[in-house]
């Protein structure tokens, strides 16, 4: 997942330098909400290893191309096409909606991303946002959900919520 969310930034990055919006690091930092410095190593990353002809404008305190007819190295896939072919590696034999519930804090971020092509989200009233979708082995998405640490609740499946429960209960015994 991390590595979808860099190319989420790299591409959203990428399209405010060709609509001539000379986007910053903190305009990436804040869009994304990742630290500056985070921000800065993305920016640098493009420049250095996607070959980004980027040019800082002191004038406009942003970013700009010396070229005008750079792309994104056709390597890096479309969002939907990497998570098919790499969110669930690991899978089972038949597939279970996992239904996850963000708390209100973290619900606006969760809502812009896509877990699955077949995910269903809703918003309650509090504002916390309901996220289901199907799957058929919890290793990776178990990884995902404990990013999210109290900002998450896994509802279904108990089997998921069981395994949840157990790696939080593991890591309590290293902090205690």
């Amino acid at each position: 997942m991390a590595k979808k969310l860099s190319y989420e930034r790299y591409a959203w990055f990428h399209g405010r330098v060709k609509a001539d919006v000379f986007p910053n690091s903190t305009h990436l930092a804040g869009r994304f909400e990742i630290s500056h410095k985070q921000a800065q190593r993305d920016i640098e990353f493009m420049r250095e290893r996607l070959g980004a002809p980027l040019l800082y404008n002191p004038d406009h305190r942003g970013y700009g191309y010396k070229e005008g007819n750079y792309k994104l190295p056709s390597f890096l896939p479309p969002i939907k096409e990497y998570i098919r072919r790499n969110f669930c590696v690991i899978t089972g034999e038949r597939s279970t909606d996992v239904v996850l519930r963000f708390t209100p804090g973290v619900s606006p971020w969760i809502a812009e991303q896509e877990w699955h092509e077949a995910q269903e989200v809703s918003v309650g009233k509090d504002g916390s946002l309901r996220l289901r979708f199907p799957e058929s082995g919890f290793v990776e998405v178990a990884r995902e959900i404990l990013k999210y640490g109290a900002a998450v609740e896994v509802l279904e499946p108990k089997e998921l919520r069981d395994t949840i429960r157990e790696e939080i209960r593991k890591m309590g015994t290293l902090y205690r």
